[in-house]
């Protein structure tokens, strides 16, 4: 794309759906590493911003007992 590399499952995402959003990643939703398929293509918000969010969403709360998970 644009003289640049990119993965296969990138391309036909961006190719058949659209854009990736910013802070995406595309996964495979048949769990098939070499799938292409834009139907078992979807974004998904990348796992080092998932963490991220984990993270802000849980500050501040300190350690008290009731807010612990088991």
């Amino acid at each position: 794309m644009d003289g640049r590399r990119v993965r296969v499952h990138r391309w036909a995402y961006e190719h058949y759906v659209g854009p990736i959003p910013y802070g995406y990643e595309i996964e495979q939703i048949c769990h098939n590493a070499f799938c292409a398929r834009p139907e078992h293509l979807v974004a998904r918000e990348s796992s080092a911003a998932r963490g991220r969010a984990r993270v802000t969403k849980n500050r501040g709360l300190g350690y008290r007992d009731n807010n612990r998970a088991y």
